[in-house]
């Protein structure tokens, strides 16, 4: 009974909400300061020969999840990282790199004019947007920008977030192909990025009224006429 009365307490619940608020609204200070509260208190109990620890892996997973969070996708490099530390002093420079990198502002960036940038943006998305794959992220890297950058910018040029506009691209090209190509209805849903054709047809008569085969029949008539 005398040693679970004097074992350390694992989690501090109002200190990781702290850490978890800090790192959404980047602040970096009160992010630092709920962070050595934490780290102090999984070090008591820190065992780096252990396969799992479950205070410090607590720590470690509100981190890389913040990270995720502001870039949109899992660093490999950092985990690699992690699993390279060695002792708790090096993993608290890296933890704690993290996190200023997590509530950096974003940085703005040095390129081309914006008008020529938002040509560019728009050509890109434009000329991919039938790929099923493409991604935030894909755009992201191509102009080697920062997601959340990307994001906003995307939707500065086109009003539009960027789900929403690469649909809006891929409808435009649907329509054109309909009325201007003898394809099948199945095989030109699915080279602008739709595998799911039924679900596509039920959203392509949401926006337009009419069913993409009624889209063509009406369309051809009045090019006939």
């Amino acid at each position: 009974m005398a040693q679970v009365a004097h074992q350390p307490e694992m989690f501090d619940f109002i200190t990781e909400l702290k850490l978890d608020n800090s790192l959404l609204h980047r602040n970096f200070d009160h992010a630092r300061e709920a962070f050595e509260v934490l780290f102090a208190l999984a070090s008591q109990s820190y065992d780096p020969h252990a396969r799992f620890d479950l205070g410090m892996s607590n720590l470690i997973t509100r981190i890389l999840k913040a990270d995720y969070q502001r870039n949109l996708q899992l660093s490999t490099e950092l985990v690699h990282q992690l699993l390279a530390v060695e002792s708790l002093p090096q993993l608290h420079a890296l933890l704690l790199a993290t996190i200023r990198s997590i509530t950096a502002p974003d940085a703005a960036p040095a390129r081309p004019a914006p008008a020529d940038m938002a040509a560019r943006l728009r050509a890109y998305i434009t000329a991919h947007a039938a790929s099923p794959t493409l991604s935030l992220v894909d755009v992201a890297d191509h102009f080697g920008y920062s997601v959340p950058y990307t994001s906003r910018f995307v939707k500065e040029v086109t009003g539009k977030t960027f789900t929403s506009f690469v649909a809006e691209r891929r409808l435009i090209q649907i329509e054109r192909a309909l009325v201007t190509t003898p394809l099948p209805i199945k095989t030109i849903i699915e080279q602008n990025g739709y595998y799911d054709v039924a679900n596509f047809t039920r959203k392509f008569k949401k926006l337009t009224g009419v069913t993409p085969g009624e889209y063509r029949r009406t369309h051809a008539i009045s090019v006939a006429g």
